[in-house]
Formats: structure tokens, sequence, C-alpha cells
């Protein structure tokens, strides 16, 4: 079995330093939410193979903080800027296809409405829109990434900081 955690960045600066999207930061609310949220994961026991983030800094401070509290190394997550721009949920689970087999969990961070999109496509019955800081896991059973077929995914947990 496979399993692909999704995470949404916790809560952001309106615009970046530069008044941009992209360079948007978390704010201390945003810290504290994805504290609170890795806390929630660890208790799932989680070991992913890899954690992938959007490099827009409030995903990757995100996936740091995320890393820090379940055991993964921080140096270790890949970033990949495709999750940041607006990509349709099957470019997304492309992103998946090139995954070592031998990883069996992974972790994907990033952001609306993107991922509350690739949630409804992998998994018909989960309807939630994916609220800042928050976690959906999927399971899916094939022992290959690239064989993951939309709308047959499993949902292990939906996580938020309330």
């Amino acid at each position: 079995m496979k399993q692909l955690i999704l995470i949404r960045h916790a809560s952001a600066e309106s615009t970046g330093p530069s008044g941009d999207d992209f360079g948007r930061l978390l704010t201390d609310i945003g810290r504290k939410e994805s504290l609170i949220l890795a806390n929630k994961l660890a208790r799932v026991n989680l070991s992913p193979g890899i954690i992938i983030s959007s490099p827009a800094p409030r995903a990757l401070e995100t996936a740091n903080l995320v890393a820090e509290i379940i055991g993964f190394p921080v140096t270790n997550i890949r970033q990949d800027k495709s999750i940041y721009q607006e990509h349709s949920p099957r470019d997304l689970l492309h992103l998946l296809d090139d995954l070592d087999e031998s990883i069996h969990t992974a972790i994907l961070v990033g952001h609306n409405p993107a991922l509350s999109h690739f949630a409804w496509f992998l998994c018909p019955q989960f309807r939630n829109n994916m609220a800042k800081a928050s976690a959906a896991g999927f399971g899916f059973e094939t022992t290959e990434w690239s064989s993951i077929i939309p709308g047959r995914g499993i949902l292990l947990f939906y996580l938020t900081t309330d």
C-alpha cells in the first residue's frame, strides 16, 4: 500500500516582503498552527520516505516545521516549483510517478485550491476544502506510485488545528 499525505500550508501574510504572492511568509499564528498540525501528525506515526514541498516560503516553512516534529531530515525535503503553479490534479499526480517504489509514504506540501482539487480527484469521499494547516492522508492499494488510479484513494485521516 502507498500512502500520500497532502498538507496545506499554515496561515501566512497577505503579501510577501516585495509585495508578491510567492514570497509570503508564515505569520506567528501560522507557525503555531504548523506545530499543532505536526504534533497531530506525529501521533499518526508517519514514516515518510519523502517530503515534497512548494518552494514558496510559507509552504516550505510549514514543511520544515512538520519535518522537525515527525523526525524527517529537513535537509531531505525536496522542492518542486510545479506545486506552486496552478496545475490540474493529473499534473500533481504525475509528480509521484518517478518516486522510488521503496517509498511507501510521501508527503506533499502546497496550496489551495490545487490541493483540495487533488484530494477530490484522488478520493471522491473526501469533500472538504482543505483548511490552512490541515493534512489529508490517503491510502492506495498498489505497490507502484505510477499505478495510482484517480478516485480509488482511501481516506485515512483528515487533520486540522481545531
